[in-house]
């Protein structure tokens, strides 16, 4: 059963109870009221009658105990209040005079009888209902005074009231339900659309929204489901991204093995099965050598960046200028002039040295590999409130707006003939983004094509090392120049 419908039956049964409980209470209570003035009215005209026949025997002198004096006494009483019905009844339950209904026959009179006086009993008969009772005479302490009123008027009203009660109870439950069925719908709405809004969700529509604005539970639930909705299509959108990227790099990644290992086998091949001039053999050496050496770098690579993302990085306090020192120094494999570093301030930050010298190694890097011949490098660290921006600034080919979002992505490379010509893989910038991650910062690109590429990190400043110490981890760096420099473009 639906909701609407059950809020419908409910809301009937409980306007049906509410009308019924107060009908009845109301038709009750004029039947009571009613029933108490039938009871007064009959009071009054048993002892006007029981006055008239007691008055009726000491006027005449009869003898109390002579039936047939008692019964012209009745008589006489019966003339004198011609629109009342009695019964005198003497010992045995014997009729002595008798003006009551036939309904009121002789068991009905000795029931009376035997409630005694000040009590009444309600005979339902033929012609209504009668309301009769019984006193002894005064004077004769064995004969009894029998009365009957009709008290039908208050039973008649009763079911006369009890008929409009039901009739006016249909015409109002029919107008609570066609209300409530309304009112149920309107109250539902928020709960069918949500409904609906999950359905298509399970279909595969992930942009099914309800956007009811109700300030109530179901306001507040269907806000709720919005949330969810927007929380899960933000995780699928993820998920989705993720593996198409994990397809990508294990795509790019046995690319990556499979050209050089073809061509590797191709000349080793040559070797093996025939006998090749001298220069044939130096070239066919040479070339299975570097691209050895490529995949070890790759692979080694390829370690660094599995295990930076494994275990987190140990900051210390240093200064970014014994940083930048460090890949100053490292940097003396370019030709004279091709970067530029601008004296640092004197600014202390919280780092791993060794890292963060890899890192400004890479951007180097990079920007050297982006640039024509002759084309300088700029390297700079600028204080700012609370920290210091290290950038990278080069005047290459720059990098186009639809591939800057992807270049981030491991063996991603947007020149690739270039970049295989210089050794690259793509693994640099994936390593660096890692190692600013492992920094709490991230890299942010600025490119114009044709214009150059400026890449830019930020670090908040700290405190100084108590033993005063100047950055001593990163300024001879060993390790360093030879770790980052051994596999320039990786």
């Amino acid at each position: 059963m639906k909701l609407r419908m059950k809020i419908t039956l409910c809301t009937l049964a409980l306007t049906g109870a509410v009308m019924a409980a107060l009908g009845y209470s109301l038709t009750q209570s004029n039947f009571d009221a009613a029933l108490a003035q039938t009871r007064e009215q009959a009071v009054a005209s048993h002892r006007r009658q029981l006055a008239l026949v007691s008055i009726e025997c000491l006027s005449d002198g009869a003898d109390a105990a002579d039936p047939s004096a008692l019964a012209e006494a009745a008589r006489a009483a019966q003339r004198a209040a011609p629109g009342d019905a009695f019964a005198l009844v003497g010992g045995g339950y014997a009729t002595l005079y008798s003006s009551l209904p036939q309904d009121v026959d002789v068991a009905a009179r000795a029931g009376a009888i035997q409630d005694g006086a000040n009590t009444y009993r309600f005979l339902d008969g033929r012609d209504g209902m009668a309301l009769v009772m019984a006193s002894p005479l005064p004077a004769s302490q064995d004969t009894w005074l029998v009365s009957a009123f009709d008290a039908s008027p208050a039973f008649i009203q009763r079911e006369a009231q009890l008929r409009r009660l039901w009739q006016y109870a249909a015409a109002g439950m029919a107008l609570a339900a066609a209300g409530s069925w309304a009112l149920s719908a309107l109250l539902t709405r928020g709960i069918r659309r949500l409904s609906a809004a999950s359905a298509r969700i399970a279909g595969g529509d992930l942009s099914g929204r309800i956007r009811l604005r109700q300030d109530d539970e179901v306001g507040a639930a269907a806000q709720s489901f919005d949330r969810m909705a927007d929380a899960v299509e933000k995780n699928v959108h993820a998920l989705e991204a993720s593996v198409r990227a994990r397809d990508d790099f294990v795509a790019a990644f046995s690319h990556e093995l499979k050209t050089p290992m073809t061509a590797m086998l191709g000349y080793a091949d040559l070797l093996r099965s025939r006998e090749v001039d001298g220069e044939t053999r130096r070239r066919a050496a040479d070339y299975i050598y570097h691209e050895s050496r490529r995949l070890e770098v790759l692979s080694r690579r390829m370690l660094e960046l599995m295990e930076l993302g494994e275990k987190p990085a140990e900051l210390v306090p240093v200064r970014i200028a014994a940083v930048l020192a460090a890949a100053r120094r490292a940097c003396r494999v370019f030709p004279e002039g091709a970067v530029h570093f601008v004296p640092a301030p004197d600014v202390w930050v919280r780092a791993e040295p060794s890292l963060l010298c890899d890192l400004v190694l890479n951007l180097v890097e990079n920007a050297v590999h982006a640039s024509d011949a002759g084309s300088e490098v700029r390297v700079e660290a600028k204080r700012r409130p609370g920290g210091v921006c290290v950038t990278v600034t080069d005047h290459g080919r720059g990098i186009p707006p639809e591939e800057l979002r992807r270049i981030i992505e491991p063996f991603y490379m947007v020149d690739k003939s270039r970049a295989r010509r210089a050794g690259g893989s793509g693994l640099g910038l994936a390593l660096c983004t890692r190692i600013a991650e492992l920094h709490g910062t991230q890299l942010e690109f600025e490119s114009r094509v044709g214009k150059g590429t400026r890449v830019s990190f930020a670090l908040p400043e700290c405190a100084a090392l108590e033993n005063g110490g100047d950055g001593g981890p990163c300024e001879d760096a060993p390790g360093i120049e030879g770790g980052v420099r051994r596999e320039a473009a990786i």
